[in-house]
């Protein structure tokens, strides 16, 4: 997988790759719900459903094409997350932790917890899970020109979400099942090198680049209802759900190298571009 962001990837699937401009080429669905974006305005090729946000049982890889069944977005493949409905007889629960440390980086700490209970034993239950995540980076930002440091680690993030998951058994063959999920990144670097030697391939700054600051973050927010209805020899199934994705940068994107092939084309002298303000700010809604 490729990424230059926290909390955006790209998944490939039997060589049939997108990018992060594109709808995804590999659909993502949580139990029955789609996640993949159609519209490459919502970062759909790059936007992946963190597993510490449920009670996962089984991650299902399907080979693609799988558009038949899973849609325009499924062309290379399909992943499937199929999570435990909410317990209604019992407590089940786990919590965990996570400690890296990353050689002439930051450290890296996880932490995750997920509890499934009956609020009215046989017939309501509900899951609650949630992580936060304190990445340490390893990309330092560097004063173009001078080379020296402003601020280490830059590209250090933080990552976090919470999810609810509510079943409601109303008869012994009814049953209604809603979630609700939010996960968010906040980051003010990128883990890219821009200034390469063209010749050598080696990183004229080594791990390092002048990029920043920024502030940025990508958000993904789903809400969700499945009734049932178990027929005995049939189950009938109807699923509806609203996915909302949102990524946002603001700062000085200044590279070097991006400056000098400005100034070239508008036939300054180099060093004369000492900053490039961008904005993004781009999103889509999936209604299913």
């Amino acid at each position: 997988t490729g990424a230059n962001s926290p909390g955006q990837q790209q998944i490939t699937v039997r060589g049939v790759s997108g990018s992060e401009a594109a709808s995804s080429t590999v659909g993502f669905y949580l139990d029955d719900i789609p996640l993949s974006s159609n519209s490459p305005y919502g970062s759909g090729g790059t936007f992946n459903f963190d597993g510490m946000l449920g009670d996962i049982e089984r991650v299902e890889v399907l080979k693609g094409p799988q558009g038949t069944l899973y849609g325009a977005t499924s062309i290379g493949g399909a992943f499937k997350y199929v999570t435990r409905k909410p317990s209604l007889d019992g407590l089940r629960g786990s919590v965990s932790t996570d400690i890296a440390d990353t050689k002439d980086g930051g450290s890296s700490y996880i932490y995750s917890g997920r509890v499934s209970t009956p609020i009215l034993e046989d017939r309501i239950g509900i899951t609650l899970a949630g992580f936060f995540q304190d990445a340490g980076g390893f990309v330092d930002r560097v004063e173009a020109g001078t080379g020296n440091l402003l601020k280490e680690d830059a590209d250090a993030y933080e990552r976090y979400g919470i999810s609810g998951d509510v079943l409601f058994q109303i008869t012994d063959q009814f049953s209604f099942r809603g979630r609700l999920l939010n996960q968010k990144a906040d980051y003010n670097g990128l883990t890219l090198l821009f200034d390469i030697d063209p010749l050598t391939g080696v990183p004229l700054l080594g791990l390092a680049n002048t990029v920043g600051p920024l502030e940025s973050f990508a958000e993904h927010t789903l809400s969700s209802g499945t009734f049932e209805y178990d027929f005995d020899s049939v189950v009938l199934t109807a699923t509806s759900a609203y996915v909302e994705d949102q990524v946002f940068s603001e700062g000085d994107g200044f590279t070097t190298s991006g400056a000098n092939l400005t100034d070239s084309r508008l036939g300054r002298t180099l060093g004369t571009t000492t900053a490039m303000p961008s904005i993004t700010d781009r999103g889509g809604e999936k209604f299913t």
